[in-house]
């Protein structure tokens, strides 16, 4: 009987598993409302973009945009036209919070806890693994206010990744003395943390690349996407592999 208990926790665990990291479309904002509110104050700069500046192409604010909204890089991103960096740390906060909430209400809603430094943790190593993406951006065709960029990035495998984390952990607790159902549940999602922190802080990007077209416009002399609600959420759909 305690054999059965335990192959049942197993399952149970391996199938909430799945869920913890399935909502990384929109850099992992499982909650819609914060997602809104993420793109709310993306818009609201878009529309406070500084006239006047240097130029760019629609192919570069792409990449800048990418590198700011993917890899977390705003070093270029005073280039797109927006007066400081103070929104970008608000923006991202947003995100982390975004991000920290939805996961840690799916692994609730599962019976488990799980602790604030724990996400951080999960956090943390996906913005290392997203880092490493290389992505290159070109011009399809364009006239004056408008242009089609297409954006093609190597991506991380996050199915992969995540089936190779619940075998390891499933693995390193089958000899861990679990007395009782309870115990089990939580030895295996602390191995599964611990194994997807690993293995995203190690991942390595694909050798092959994936690829979208997006409609940038023109507004105060600079590209920006024309809808920028559905360009993040292309984005993070490159970036990942489900």
């Amino acid at each position: 009987m305690r054999k059965v208990k335990k192959s049942i926790s197993i399952v149970m665990i391996l199938l909430a598993s799945v869920t913890m990291l399935a909502g990384c479309n929109s850099k992992v904002i499982k909650n819609e409302e914060a997602f809104k509110q993420v793109m709310a104050t993306v818009d609201e700069h878009t529309k406070e973009i500084v006239p006047g500046q240097a130029k760019l192409t629609a192919d570069e604010s792409a990449k800048i945009l990418f590198d700011f909204q993917v890899k977390s890089d705003k070093s270029n991103i005073i280039k797109f036209g927006w007066s400081d960096y103070s929104y970008s740390d608000k923006t991202k906060q947003m995100e982390k919070e975004a991000f920290n909430l939805g996961l840690k209400s799916s692994i609730s809603s599962s019976g488990l806890q799980v602790s604030d430094q724990q996400i951080d943790g999960i956090y943390d190593a996906l913005q290392n693994a997203l880092k490493k993406l290389n992505e290159t951006t070109s011009i399809v065709s364009k006239d004056d206010n408008s242009a089609q960029v297409k954006i093609k990035t190597t991506y991380i495998d996050l199915k992969g990744i995540i089936s190779k984390a619940q075998q390891q952990a499933i693995d390193d607790v089958k000899s861990s003395g679990a007395t009782s159902e309870a115990d089990l549940k939580n030895k295996l999602l602390d191995a599964y943390i611990k194994e997807i922190g690993n293995d995203l802080n190690n991942a390595t990007p694909s050798s092959d690349t994936r690829e979208d077209t997006y409609k940038f416009v023109k507004k105060e002399n600079h590209w920006v996407p024309e809808n920028q609600n559905e360009f993040s959420k292309g984005l993070s759909n490159l970036a990942y592999m489900q």
